[in-house]
């Protein structure tokens, strides 16, 4: 897959003190180029107006249609991803949508709001499911 080829040798200098701001247009011209080769009708924005009830502003938006799917909140690499999950950040970001995607840019996890609104998190791990 060349967009993943592409992104990973954008990011190959990556460091723990790199800003977490700092490879974003790299993970966005990802997330483009992954939208693109399946040919998604999604829409990515980068850095979406702040949500007027003061829940935050993630990384990015997608949409479908102007109905928002989900958000996709990046932070430093090697940032404890678990720990961040269940921060107050997140929580409040669940209050915009039930899908989350939360990167340090080599890893990517998936926070779902279930049907009756508790949270899971479902990671792979040397080749084990670990739930959150």
């Amino acid at each position: 897959m060349n967009a993943l080829k592409t992104y990973l040798e954008s990011i190959a200098h990556i460091t723990p003190s790199d800003k977490e701001h700092t490879h974003r247009s790299a993970l966005e011209t990802l997330l483009n180029s992954l939208k693109d080769s399946i040919n998604a009708k999604i829409q990515i924005t980068h850095e979406p107006n702040n949500d007027k009830e003061d829940r935050g502003a993630p990384d990015f938006l997608i949409t479908l249609d102007s109905l928002a799917l989900g958000y996709i909140e990046n932070k430093r690499v090697n940032d404890d991803l678990y720990k961040v999950a269940k921060s107050a950040q997140i929580q409040k970001y669940l209050e915009l949508s039930p899908n989350i995607i939360l990167t340090d840019y080599l890893r990517f996890l998936l926070i779902r709001t279930d049907e009756k609104s508790t949270n899971s998190l479902d990671s792979i791990r040397g080749g084990q499911n670990h739930p959150f």
